[in-house]
């Protein structure tokens, strides 16, 4: 008897026939997993918001935003190199995993410790309390990578798809309890906190059950050394990146909690777009790495332009509905954030400039120039914080997103260039 689509469907979900099956299924799982998770934690931040209020929700974001550069020191762009190390090792095994994690657990320690210092000597972030919180999230949240190694390497992530929504459901149920309790922005970032370390308990606890790892294997200095001595130039790349994101959080403090909380509703509501992004460019990972690996510079260069030519039709109507969706939400259900709009609708076309560089930097480092990556980031932080010193002063959270935007066209240009060059040293 013929077999069903169903049936068909499950045997294909389960073969390992082909690279290209693997590879699209992996990517529709993580798609597919963090879409439903990012509506969930989207639900999350409008009921901080709206529950907190625009002072108390500044405060918090100001404090996660200051501990958000030592949370990248801490990450130490591991998760990208640890997928090379693991194909060396012909597999992610258990010493390279307790590696990871005692490399996560150190440099944790390590970030959190210089962050509350950091706040309590510069006055920024917020209060001492509040930033120690938000320095509790760094482990948790970095070590989710080496609990997802495995799955990530066997390009399996099918296997642990519902757990970013699990874990985004309890950010939200635990989220409702702080607010029905103490409500204050302190009371926030712990059910953060904890929300955090559960998911990481959790996937931990379905990655040990499918992939038994529980057999010996001790942490390694060898394995931490390569580790480490492939990821710095990654990590100061996502370190750099992360400062001049974030940066705007301690420029605009003098304007006041106030002006912080319009500006952190404005980011966030444009987070959607870089998850677009994000998705189209995840996406796309396959096929770039296929033709940088070929050597033909014509099909590198037709890949490119076709990934941005079909990005494009995706991202300017989602924007455009966006610019015009938003301000009327806010006014109707947020009025207390409508002088969010205009910062908004600045950061959506930084969104645009974000993508095509998201999109050039997967090429570059897809040509193995992560060095390349790694100066034109020092040169952002240096355009930014140019712009951003003459622009935040004058004209708050405005200002802010228009300093964003402007470096982002700025590096824009800048890694088009690298590209164009890289293409052509090719020939």
């Amino acid at each position: 008897m013929k077999p069903s689509l169903l049936d068909r469907a499950r045997a294909a979900l389960a073969s390992d026939a082909s690279d290209a099956a693997r590879i699209a299924r992996n990517v529709a799982s993580i798609l597919a997993g963090d879409a439903a998770a990012e509506a969930i934690n989207t639900v999350v931040t409008g009921r901080q918001a709206l529950a907190l209020g625009p002072a108390a929700f500044g405060s918090l974001s100001a404090a996660q935003a200051f501990v958000e550069p030592f949370r990248a020191v801490a990450a130490f762009g591991l998760s990208l190199v640890a997928v090379t190390v693991a194909a060396r090792r012909k597999g992610p095994d258990a010493a390279l995993i307790r590696t990871l994690f005692a490399l996560y657990a150190l440099s944790s320690t390590i970030a959190s410790m210089a962050a509350v210092t950091a706040a309590r000597l510069s006055g920024y972030g917020g209060t001492t309390a509040l930033v120690s919180s938000a320095a509790v999230a760094v482990f948790p949240v970095v070590a989710l990578a080496a609990a997802r190694l495995p799955a990530q390497y066997e390009q399996a992530m099918h296997r642990i798809v519902a757990l970013p929504l699990l874990i985004a459901l309890a950010r939200l149920a635990l989220v409702e309890a702080a607010i029905r309790t103490q409500n204050s922005a302190l009371a926030h970032q712990w059910a953060l906190n904890v929300a955090a370390l559960a998911g990481l308990v959790a996937t931990w606890a379905v990655t040990r059950r499918i992939y038994a790892l529980s057999e010996a294997g001790a942490a390694s200095m060898s394995i931490a050394r390569e580790l480490l001595a492939l990821a710095w130039p990654i990590a100061v790349l996502d370190v750099t990146v992360t400062i001049y994101l974030k940066a705007a959080y301690m420029l605009l403090r003098s304007h006041g909690d106030a002006v912080l909380g319009a500006y952190a509703a404005a980011e966030r509501l444009a987070q959607p777009v870089t998850g677009i992004s994000a998705a189209i460019v995840t996406s796309a990972l396959p096929i770039v790495t296929r033709a940088a690996q070929s050597g033909d510079p014509s099909a590198l260069s037709a890949v490119y332009k076709r990934s941005i030519q079909r990005a494009l039709v995706v991202l300017v109507p989602a924007l455009t509905a966006a610019a015009i969706v938003a301000p009327w939400a806010l006014r109707r259900f947020a009025p207390q954030y409508a002088h969010a709009t205009r910062p908004f609708q600045v950061l959506l076309i930084g969104g645009l400039f974000m993508f095509l560089n998201q999109l050039s930097s997967m090429f570059i480092v897809g040509i193995g120039r992560v060095r390349a990556l790694m100066w034109i980031s020092l040169l952002n932080l240096a355009v930014y914080l140019a712009l951003a010193t003459r622009l935040i002063p004058p004209y708050g959270a405005t200002g802010a997103a228009i300093a964003t935007t402007v470096m982002e066209g700025i590096n824009c240009v800048m890694q088009l260039f690298v590209v164009g060059a890289l293409v052509r040293a090719r020939r």
